[in-house]
C-alpha cells in the first residue's frame, strides 16, 4: 500500500495545498494562489451590489474552520492504527491466545498514553465511547453511589447539553439541581458557586474550554474550593485535552471526560479518568462483561484506542507549537474583521480563552443568510450537537446576548492543519458577504446614516455601540441612541419633540428616512422598541413616552416613501 508520510502531510497542509484523490501538486498550488489573489481584488469589486452566491464558489471541498466541531485524523494516528485494523485484530479481553495478548499490550500502551497528557495514572483512565458518555457516567454514576447522603449538584448553564440533560434526569429522580448562571464574559463566578454550596453538595460538573464560545474556566480555583467543601469536580474537557496544559493533580480534578476526535484522533472513542487516590465511587450506568474495572462493559475497540493513544502522545510533543501557530492565525483573523466590518462583537472573554475559538456576532445580518452565504468555508453557528434547532444559542442568551445578535453569531474554529491563505480566504468571503447582506438590511441604512463611516473596532460583547445624530432640518436635539433590546436614557426638551414630530410627518429623500425612523427608533427615557423584520418589507413599531404608540413601514425598492403611523 502506499503511504505518505506525518511530515509530507504536514508540509502540504500548512502551505495552503489540498490534495485530493487524482489532484497533483501542482494543482494545489494553483489553488492556493488563485485564493490568495482574492485578497488583491480592490474593495468595491468584492461587494458589488450585484453579486449573486450563485456558482460562486471554490473549486475542491470547503475550507475547514470548524475545529471545535471536530478535527482532522493526523496521518501518524493513521499509521498507528493501521496494523490493528488489518493483521492484529484480536480481542484485548481475550487472555488465552497471543493474538489477544499483543492487543491487550497495545491497549495498555495506549491507557499510559492518555493518562500521561493529563498527568494521571494509567489504571485511573476508563475507555468510553467520546465525552458525552463520559459526561453521563460521571454525574449519573457519582450521583446515583452518594444518593443516600449527597443529593444536591451543581453544574452552570453554559454547559454541554449532555452534561445539562444528564442533571435535568437527574433532577426527575429526586436529586436537587443547582444551575448556576455565568458573568456577562461567560466566566464562573467562583465566590457565587462558594456560596450555592451546600453540606449535601456532592458534584460539581464545569467545562473547562467553552465548546461555543472558548472561555477558559478558572478550573484550579474551583478545584481548589471543592476540595475544601470535600465535594467532589468533574471536568468536561473535550474541548481542552490536548490544546492547552491540563494536570489533573494540580487543578484539582476528581472525573475529567476527554474525546478523541477533538484532538486529531478517531471518532467513536474517548475516556473517562476517575481518580484513584482518594478514590471516587461511580455506578455503572449499564451492566455487562464486567471491563474496564467494572465501569463501562463491553468489548473494547482496539484500533480507536490506539489512535487515541497516538493522538494523545503527538499532542503531547506538539502543544506548543500548535498553540503558537493556532495564536497568530487567529490573531490574523480578528484583525482582518476588525479592520474591515463594524459593529462585529466577540463574544466571551478575550483574556481568559482558546486562541482555536473565535465566536463573533455581525450585527445587522442575518446569521442564517450568512451561513448559507459561506458555503465554501466550513463554520457553524455554535455547538455541532445543537446546529439543528432553529432557536438562538442558550449559551449566548446565558451571557445576555439578545435574541436578535445570538443569531447572527458565527463560531470560526482554527486547528493544527489549518493555514494563512484559509484565514484569508475567510476574512475575504465574510467581508464580502456581510457588506451584502447588511445592503439588503433597513436597519444597517439606519446605522449608516446616524454612525462615523470608520469600521467600529471588534469589541468584547455587548450591544453595538451608541450612536447620535440629530435630525439638522428639524432644528432637533441629539438622542443618544443604543441597541433596540437595550433602550436609552436621555433628556429630551420640548423643542427636541416638536422637531422630531416635525421631522416625521415631512416627506424626505431615500437620503433622509433613516433620520426620521432614528428619531422614532430614540424612544428616549428608557422605553423598549420592538424590531421586526418581514419578508420583502419592513416594519418597526414602537411605544414612546413622546410619540405614544407608533409604526414605520417602506416596502423595498420604494426607498423615498416612508409613512408613519401614530
Amino acid at each position: 500500500t502506499a503511504c505518505i508520510t506525518a511530515a509530507m502531510v504536514g508540509a502540504l497542509v500548512r502551505s495552503g495545498m489540498r490534495c485530493r484523490a487524482g489532484a497533483s501538486v501542482q494543482g494545489a498550488l494553483q489553488q492556493s494562489n488563485s485564493r490568495s489573489a482574492l485578497s488583491m481584488l480592490p474593495r468595491n469589486v468584492r461587494t458589488a451590489s450585484n453579486f449573486c452566491i450563485s456558482g460562486a464558489s471554490r473549486e475542491g471541498r470547503a475550507i475547514y474552520l470548524d475545529s471545535q466541531a471536530t478535527t482532522p485524523l493526523d496521518p501518524r494516528v493513521l499509521d498507528a492504527m493501521m496494523p490493528y485494523m488489518t493483521g492484529m485484530y484480536g480481542n484485548p479481553h481475550s487472555k488465552t491466545h497471543a493474538y489477544g495478548w499483543e492487543t491487550n499490550e497495545a491497549v495498555e500502551k495506549a491507557r499510559d498514553q492518555v493518562a500521561s497528557l493529563v498527568g494521571a495514572e494509567g489504571k485511573e483512565i476508563i475507555f468510553t465511547s467520546g465525552a458525552t458518555e463520559s459526561n453521563n457516567m460521571a454525574i449519573k454514576g457519582v450521583a446515583n453511589f452518594y444518593y443516600a447522603t449527597k443529593n444536591h449538584i451543581i453544574t452552570t448553564q453554559t454547559e454541554h447539553k449532555c452534561v445539562l440533560d444528564s442533571c435535568r434526569y437527574l433532577q426527575q429522580q429526586g436529586f436537587d439541581v443547582t444551575f448556576l448562571p455565568v458573568k456577562q464574559d461567560g466566566l464562573v463566578d467562583v465566590d457565587e458557586l462558594a456560596a450555592a454550596m451546600r453540606p449535601d453538595t456532592g458534584l460539581v460538573s464545569v467545562m473547562y474550554v467553552n465548546n461555543e464560545i472558548g472561555v477558559i474556566q478558572p478550573i484550579e480555583q474551583i478545584g481548589k474550593l471543592c476540595k475544601k467543601r470535600k465535594v467532589f469536580f468533574h471536568v468536561d474537557a473535550a474541548q481542552a485535552v490536548g490544546k492547552i496544559a491540563v494536570d489533573v493533580n494540580k487543578l484539582g480534578i476528581d472525573l475529567m471526560s476527554i474525546s478523541a476526535h477533538k484532538l486529531y484522533g478517531p471518532k467513536g472513542i474517548g475516556a473517562l479518568y476517575v481518580r484513584r487516590r482518594p478514590r471516587v465511587r461511580l455506578e455503572p450506568i449499564f451492566s455487562g462483561g464486567g471491563q474496564e474495572r467494572g465501569l463501562r462493559s463491553g468489548t473494547l475497540p482496539a484500533p480507536l484506542a490506539v489512535g487515541f493513544g497516538a493522538a494523545c502522545a503527538v499532542a503531547q510533543t506538539e502543544m506548543e507549537r500548535d498553540a503558537a501557530h493556532v495564536e497568530r492565525l487567529m490573531k490574523r483573523l480578528v484583525d482582518g474583521i476588525n479592520a474591515n466590518i463594524p459593529h462585529a462583537t466577540i463574544n466571551g472573554s478575550m483574556e481568559s480563552r482558546y486562541a482555536g475559538n473565535l465566536n463573533v456576532s455581525f450585527a445587522y445580518v442575518e446569521g442564517e443568510s450568512l451561513l448559507m452565504a459561506l458555503k465554501d468555508i466550513a463554520v457553524s453557528s455554535g455547538s455541532a450537537c445543537t446546529s439543528a434547532s432553529l432557536e438562538p444559542s442558550y449559551v449566548l442568551r446565558a451571557l445576555g446576548v439578545d435574541e436578535e445578535m445570538a443569531h447572527t453569531s458565527i463560531r470560526f474554529g482554527i486547528g493544527r492543519f489549518s493555514t494563512e491563505a484559509e484565514v484569508d480566504y475567510a476574512i475575504e468571503v465574510c467581508i464580502k458577504h456581510v457588506d451584502r447582506l447588511r445592503e439588503m438590511s433597513p436597519l444597517w441604512e439606519m446605522v449608516q446614516v446616524c454612525s462615523a463611516p470608520t469600521a467600529a473596532p471588534l469589541h468584547t460583547r455587548r450591544a453595538p455601540p451608541v450612536l447620535a445624530s440629530p435630525c439638522a432640518r428639524a432644528g432637533t436635539n441629539a438622542l443618544s441612541v443604543r441597541s433596540a433590546s437595550e433602550g436609552v436614557n436621555a433628556g429630551a426638551s420640548r423643542r427636541t419633540r416638536e422637531g422630531a414630530r416635525a421631522c416625521m410627518h415631512s416627506r424626505r429623500s431615500s437620503s433622509t428616512w433613516s433620520n426620521i425612523c432614528r428619531e422614532a427608533v430614540a424612544g428616549s427615557h428608557g422605553c423598549s422598541v420592538l424590531l421586526r423584520r418581514l419578508h420583502r418589507c419592513s416594519c418597526i413599531s414602537g411605544k414612546s413616552p413622546f410619540f405614544g404608540n407608533f409604526t414605520f413601514s417602506r416596502c423595498l425598492p420604494s426607498r423615498d416613501r416612508c409613512l408613519f403611523h401614530f
